[in-house]
């Protein structure tokens, strides 16, 4: 039964031109989201000439926290893209000033992909006590490398490496590996204390920015608000971004696209 006082206050970079970052969340979970962004962008990163604008966050995720606490709200709050390093003490200090309302804190590692970090340094950095406090993290492939301290050239297709050397340094987080592509087959890898389960999906050649976004809403979404046991909503939520790269590879747009029927078909899956 879903909560109508449960809300995923959302931390993440919203762009103008492309889909990525809270376009992508707001479009899965509508109004159970409280956004809050790190930035605002002309466009996304992979559009040339883009531009960047600084939002006064501090303010923002403070002030967002308060309403939400007189309003009785309780919290998943899901972390993504940062505009800067200093937002990440800014949100474990709220993480901590805000305790009593918040129930879950995710955080997706944003830094890099398809081999390469696209963030400074001392951003990569500042995932740490962010990855220490959270109770899921949700890293693709290259930040599970990045994050282990592999920088040049990247051999993501041999993960065990990477992979067991994040292990070694988080041991006790939860965490849920996207985008280990093996062949014609992409899996997310999920991994809690000895435990690791593997789902797998077939492997598309296109690649969308905003993917990693989407697939954190769906697990969100069917995890949190259709109640499912986590092993089924880790599952789903791949298969509904599968549906989502389909839909848009078949209009070839080059843009990850929410069709209008979406939240139909995701009620469905749900009920499958």
């Amino acid at each position: 039964m879903e909560n109508s006082s449960l809300k995923v206050l959302a931390i993440n970079s919203l762009p103008a031109n492309g889909n990525a970052g809270l376009k992508m969340v707001l479009g899965v979970l509508g109004t159970y989201v409280i956004p809050v962004p790190t930035l605002l962008l002309s466009g996304i990163g992979s559009i040339p000439g883009h531009e960047r604008y600084a939002v006064p966050f501090e303010a923002l995720l403070k002030g967002s926290l308060a309403l939400a606490k007189r309003s009785g709200q309780s919290l998943i709050v899901y972390v993504g893209y940062l505009g800067n390093a200093q937002q990440a003490g800014v949100i474990l200090e709220n993480l901590d000033g805000f305790r009593d309302i918040i129930r879950f804190v995710v955080v997706d590692p944003v830094c890099g992909d398809n081999g390469r970090a696209y963030v400074p340094e001392e951003l990569i950095a500042s995932w740490h006590p962010l990855l220490l406090r959270a109770d899921l993290a949700l890293p693709n492939l290259t930040e599970v490398a990045l994050l282990s301290g592999a920088r040049g050239a990247l051999a993501l297709t041999q993960p065990e490496e990477y992979l067991s050397a994040f292990r070694q340094k988080y041991p006790a987080l939860e965490c849920i590996v996207t985008g280990v592509t093996e062949g014609n087959r992409v899996s997310n890898q999920w991994f809690r204390a000895d435990h690791r389960q593997v789902f797998a999906h077939p492997h598309h050649p296109s690649y969308f920015s905003g993917a990693g976004d989407t697939y954190a809403s769906l697990l969100l979404f069917f995890f949190f608000f259709k109640g499912l046991p986590k092993e089924q909503a880790i599952l789903k939520a791949g298969l509904a971004v599968e549906m989502l790269i389909r839909y848009s590879v078949h209009l070839g747009s080059p843009d990850l696209l929410i069709h209008s029927e979406f939240r139909e078909n995701l009620n469905a899956l749900a009920d499958a």
